[in-house]
């Protein structure tokens, strides 16, 4: 075994590019996302984050030539896919960034690729961070906060963006119809309680975030969060878990081995019980399924023009379950179990385990492990016409409950729950056009951004009838999704979770019998 201190390459661009030097040629051929890198290394100390160790807080970047043509190259043989994946940790942070993003502008006016793109946004320089995004299309603009918890975040280390700053941020990618703002907040991380957890989902719905992610904390060898005096101060219990997609059948020399990662991963502390822990993933799912990509933005809207909290309206729907139909019931109850169920107690239980399962499985594949929320969502998306019915019950309620329900909100909602449905049900069938007929102009009440008061206006004399269809982009874009995690255990699911799903939500148009009108 060789011992000592590793040192880092300073002069990355020594490194061959895997793409110029055609090493990754042959991954063209399957249905896979191209990452690219500019810059390696992050100034920021998270004690949680493998990136915050001391040999990598240096920042060094490649020759800005390089990067132009490994994106060009790239254009040049991708297959199936519209996404492109910025490697970098703090992205539009640096003033050199926006080299990186003209290149990436010239890439896509030159071969029409990428169409979206995923980065990692900096901690700082919002005005920055906004020159880059201007300076492309499509990009998913992460502002990652983790927590909004003062302590918790001196208890990780943490430097956050300041609020106004990551509300300017936010504030920009959603007026983009090409970007999708979204943002982590990890449960379990230390002094994080039920409290602090929920508070840190209100402030992302407040600020407007569009899609919120609750990836677990991690504890990842040779971390701060994962030494022995860390584990102590903060009281961390901890279990074990097999990621999805972690297993597999290697051949190193020309003998075949199956592997298999594990996780530890936090799941209570000296201010978080498991209960509570169990709790706030209830509530991360109920998220995911009625706020995450604005599924249902449409209605939400309407609370906000009403003045009602939107995560008021989703603590709602947690502490309604005798609301929920007999599926969403059992969905679940079969989430908490997964939760629960499928964690171990020590590294040799989960070995044990493994170990049962190769005797029983010569190739592993993929099913060893599974991602419990993705899997979950997807489950309760299938149910959409129970969840829809869910989410527009509470919202009713909630307005009943502020003194503001009136016949024409009800009759609003009425028609709103029905366009909804058309546009969302079953959001990746492109083979049908169906129609329906509303009371209300939803051409127009679109292009006002749902941003009305149903008291203010009056139904239609002569209903509208409305094609809901897909249009030609929007199928190659759910085509090209579909085989990109077809063949992955959890496909479908993958879709909901790394795609910019709102640009798969049906389009709609007036029926050719129906003339124009305005609000």
């Amino acid at each position: 075994m060789i011992g000592g201190k590793i040192e880092r390459i300073k002069d990355i661009n020594i490194i061959p590019s895997p793409y110029l030097t055609g090493e990754m040629d042959e991954f063209f051929n399957y249905s896979l996302i191209p990452l690219v890198e500019a810059t390696r290394g992050c100034p920021f100390s998270c004690t949680y984050c493998a990136d915050g160790l001391d040999i990598k807080n240096k920042v060094y970047r490649y020759n800005p030539q390089r990067v132009k043509d490994e994106l060009f190259y790239i254009a040049k043989k991708v297959k199936n896919t519209n996404d492109l994946m910025v490697a970098d940790l703090n992205f539009g942070m640096y003033k050199q960034d926006l080299e990186t993003a003209k290149a990436i502008a010239s890439t896509q006016k030159k071969y029409n690729y990428p169409t979206v793109v995923s980065a990692s946004a900096g901690k700082n320089m919002p005005d920055r961070i906004i020159d880059v995004a201007n300076t492309m299309e499509g990009w998913l603009i992460e502002g990652a906060v983790q927590s909004t918890d003062p302590e918790v975040l001196k208890a990780v280390k943490r430097s956050n963006i300041s609020t106004l700053a990551y509300k300017k941020l936010i504030d920009f990618g959603n007026k983009k119809n090409t970007n999708v703002t979204y943002t982590d907040i990890i449960l379990g991380l230390p002094r994080d309680s039920k409290k602090t957890h929920f508070e840190s989902l209100r402030a992302s719905l407040e600020n407007n975030v569009k899609d919120i992610r609750v990836p677990q904390a991690i504890l990842l060898p040779g971390t701060q969060m994962a030494s022995k005096e860390d584990r102590k101060k903060f009281g961390l219990k901890t279990k074990f878990r097999i990621p999805p997609g972690s297993s597999g059948k290697y051949e190193i020399f020309d003998e075949q081995h199956n592997a298999v990662e594990l996780e530890e991963i936090i799941v209570g502390s000296n201010t978080l019980s498991f209960e509570d822990y169990v709790e706030c993933r209830i509530m991360n799912l109920i998220i995911r399924t009625f706020y995450s990509n604005h599924i249902f933005i449409e209605v939400l809207t309407l609370l906000k023009t009403l003045d009602i909290s939107i995560f008021d309206c989703l603590i709602y729907i947690k502490e309604h379950p005798d609301y929920y139909s007999k599926k969403i019931k059992e969905i679940i109850k079969s989430y908490v179990a997964a939760t629960t169920d499928s964690l171990f107690a020590t590294r040799e239980e989960a070995n044990q385990y493994i170990l049962s399962r190769k005797k029983i499985d010569k190739d592993i594949g993929e099913e060893l492990g599974t991602n419990e929320s993705i899997t979950h969502l997807n489950l309760m998306l299938n149910e959409f016409d129970d969840v829809c019915e869910l989410m527009f019950q509470s919202v009713k309620d909630l307005i009943e409950q502020n003194k503001l329900l009136t016949n024409k909100i009800k009759n609003y909602l009425f028609d709103l729950k029905q366009f909804t449905l058309m546009r969302k049900r079953d959001f990746t069938n492109t083979k049908n056009i169906k129609s329906a007929t509303f009371r209300y102009d939803f051409e127009s009440i679109s292009n006002n951004k749902f941003r009305i008061d149903p008291n203010s206006i009056e139904e239609l004399e002569n209903p509208l009838t409305f094609c809901f269809f897909h249009n030609d982009e929007q199928k190659k874009y759910i085509s090209n999704a579909v085989q990109l995690y077809s063949k992955h255990s959890e496909g479908t699911e993958k879709i909901y979770s790394n795609q910019n799903i709102n640009l798969m939500f049906r389009s709609f148009a007036r029926s050719q019998l129906d003339s124009p009108r305005t609000l």
